[in-house]
């Protein structure tokens, strides 16, 4: 029987060896950086319980010039609401073309992604895209999986 090893393993055998409790993986595969600003995506595991972990991303954007971290309205020298107002209208129109699970759940936990501010901390710059993403777990009860949007920034008006 052949057997799968991944780059994690790697890390799985260094934890063993170091009998490190309560390690988890940390990657950051994604980085994104321009004059101003710097993305970067990870993939952070969580402890959830039992024998169960979570992978979820986490995204940081950092304003080179201020010194800071950011969030979208930020980027935008707007106000949030106005942001969240402009993304949220693209995202129900990406969605009235859709027919699948996701249009379903954005729309029932709509009030309860903007509550949260998920999307206002949950975004990654790309080089002409700006991408929201929704941890579902964190959401709603059950939910698994990342509900995630690539915007074009000439759409946002960036």
């Amino acid at each position: 029987m052949n057997e799968v090893k991944d780059e994690r393993y790697h890390f799985y055998e260094l934890c063993k060896k170091n009998n490190a409790h309560g390690f988890f993986d940390l990657y950051f595969p994604y980085s994104y950086s321009d004059e101003k600003y710097i993305s970067i995506l990870s993939i952070e595991s969580r402890y959830a319980g039992g024998n169960r972990t979570w992978h979820l991303p986490k995204a940081y954007n950092f304003d080179i010039v201020a010194g800071r971290f950011v969030e979208i309205h930020d980027v935008f020298d707007g106000q949030e609401a106005d942001i969240l107002d402009r993304i949220f209208s693209l995202l129900e129109t990406f969605l009235q073309d859709q027919d699948g699970w996701h249009e379903h759940f954005f729309h029932l936990f709509r009030e309860e992604i903007i509550k949260n501010k998920y999307d206002t901390r949950n975004f990654f710059l790309g080089n002409e895209t700006l991408t929201t993403f929704y941890p579902m777990g964190e959401i709603a009860p059950y939910g698994t999986g990342i509900l995630y949007f690539e915007i074009q920034r000439n759409l946002l008006d960036f």
